[in-house]
């Protein structure tokens, strides 16, 4: 009956978001998948090519992304956290790289042997470079 396939559909949901949980590959790309789906959904607005202005109001109203209840949207990835928290993570994990990529960008690199150096800013410049930044100085272009 109607009761068994509520049961049957809960059990399968259940099975499934105990899986993506065990498995960080597939919890991320669950995640990913969710996240990529919002985005869609939301941007679905400015890429409707529907000409009749009362049936674009009439998708607007039923699509819109506010109304969506982001906990069944993160069920069907079978994601258990709170959306909230799937966003927050992709944050803190964007900022990270973002993070790690400057800093990576700070990194003194290696001179060649024998090249002169001199410290500019906390930073280990060859001569020619030094010069570089010393004229963006002056010019205003550069707040070293």
């Amino acid at each position: 009956g109607l009761f068994d396939d509520d049961r049957t559909a809960a059990a399968a949901t259940k099975r499934a978001e105990t899986l993506v949980a065990s498995d960080a590959d597939l919890l991320a790309r669950a995640r990913d998948a969710f996240a990529t789906h919002l985005r869609a959904y939301a941007s679905r607005a400015q890429a409707n090519q529907v000409d009749d202005a009362a049936e674009k109001a009439a998708l607007d109203r039923a699509f819109h992304v506010r109304k969506l209840h982001l906990g069944h949207a993160a069920k069907a990835f079978a994601l258990s956290e709170n959306p909230r928290e799937v966003a927050a993570r992709r944050r803190r994990v964007a900022d990270d790289a973002k993070l790690a990529h400057h800093k990576a960008a700070k990194r003194v690199k290696p001179t060649m042997v024998g090249m002169t150096t001199r410290v500019v800013g906390g930073a280990k410049l060859t001569q020619a470079a030094a010069a570089a930044a010393d004229v963006m100085v002056r010019q205003r272009r550069h707040p070293l």
